[in-house]
């Protein structure tokens, strides 16, 4: 990018005369900043380290030193407000759409081979190096990110098939793009163009799947439900009648997940779709709103330990988890192949 370019769109005011005339990458932070970067200082106090790792030149707010005079210093009023405006000239440059979805639908986009790039920051500085420092082949790049509807007047979003809570557990909408053949706890049989799908994913998160795909239509952004991987948002471990991990089906199952949005989602369902099933919530995150349900409480625990102490001495079938670690719980029920057995010489 060039200097010229930086001024005109910030509004900025070159103090000295440089030797560079172009900038090769941009950076927010330290980390960031390599030979050839335009850095922008929110601490001063970063100037000199940047211009140590190689900045072309300085963006700030106020009065500065200048300690180099062979790269840019570029005085502008805010900032925040200079990075907000690049991001809409570096948009506009590429053509490129910004697509704001919803956190469960961008998990989703993970996994269907989208021609579109995904970005899973959550700050405008985050968002201007990545859309600036990595090149850009496809249109369009997904994010959650709410906070860039403040600088993207025309960004798109996905429109829900839901038009209730409650529909998530009803049939799928009249005009939609697949239609359910089957579903288990674990796994949704679709129609889709013809073909059926049999994929890991819970019927509680086929309407997200619903929305992206019209959205997808809607937009021409292309995918392929052929390769679809089991949705990293929730998890299911069996468990063996000692408390062991269990690579067959059993009759308990643990349901972990990291999102308040599907233990919450997951836990109505479970109530109205499996209540002939005993179910325990448990949860780390005191910040998880209460479930409402007459039948079912959210037990919270006080500590991992606790937690796992609770689904030992605990009879139940479905045990859903939120705020505990896939891999904690994978180490705490996990066979102990250490010990030897009575007839075990070696």
């Amino acid at each position: 990018m060039r200097i010229s370019e930086v001024l005109n769109t910030t509004y900025g005011k070159l103090l000295n005369t440089p030797f560079i005339s172009a900038f090769t990458s941009l950076a927010c932070s330290l980390e960031q900043v390599k030979t050839g970067s335009l850095f922008f200082a929110n601490d001063k106090d970063d100037i000199a380290k940047a211009i140590e790792k190689g900045a072309y030149g300085i963006v700030f707010c106020g009065t500065c030193k200048i300690i180099e005079e062979e790269i840019a210093w570029i005085e502008v009023d805010s900032i925040s407000s200079a990075i907000k405006l690049l991001i809409r000239y570096i948009l506009s440059m590429q053509k490129l759409k910004v697509v704001l979805l919803k956190d469960l639908e961008l998990d989703i986009a993970k996994d269907l081979s989208l021609q579109a790039y995904i970005f899973e920051g959550s700050s405008k500085e985050k968002f201007i190096e990545y859309i600036y420092n990595e090149p850009k082949k496809e249109q369009f790049l997904l994010t959650k990110d709410a906070s860039l509807k403040d600088i993207l007047p025309n960004i798109l979003e996905s429109k829900s098939v839901l038009e209730s809570k409650s529909q998530s557990f009803q049939s799928l909408p009249s005009k939609n793009l697949l239609s359910l053949l089957r579903h288990t706890l674990f796994e949704s049989t679709l129609l889709y163009k013809g073909r059926v799908f049999n994929l890991p994913l819970p019927y509680i998160l086929v309407p997200y799947l619903e929305s992206l795909l019209h959205l997808c239509e809607k937009e021409g952004i292309s995918y392929s439900l052929e390769n679809y991987k089991k949705n990293s948002s929730i998890n299911f471990l069996y468990l063996d009648s000692n408390n062991h991990l269990s690579d067959k089906e059993t009759s308990k199952v643990l349901i972990q997940t990291s999102k308040p949005e599907v233990f919450l989602t997951y836990a109505s369902y479970l109530e109205k779709k499996a209540s002939y099933l005993k179910l325990i919530c448990l949860s780390l995150d005191s910040k998880t709103p209460s479930l409402e349900s007459n039948t079912h409480q959210k037990i919270l625990c006080a500590s991992e330990a606790k937690l796992i102490s609770t689904i030992k001495d605990t009879d139940f079938n479905l045990c859903l988890l939120e705020g505990v670690r896939l891999s904690f719980l994978q180490q705490s029920f996990a066979k102990d192949t250490t010990s030897k057995g009575l007839f075990d010489l070696t």
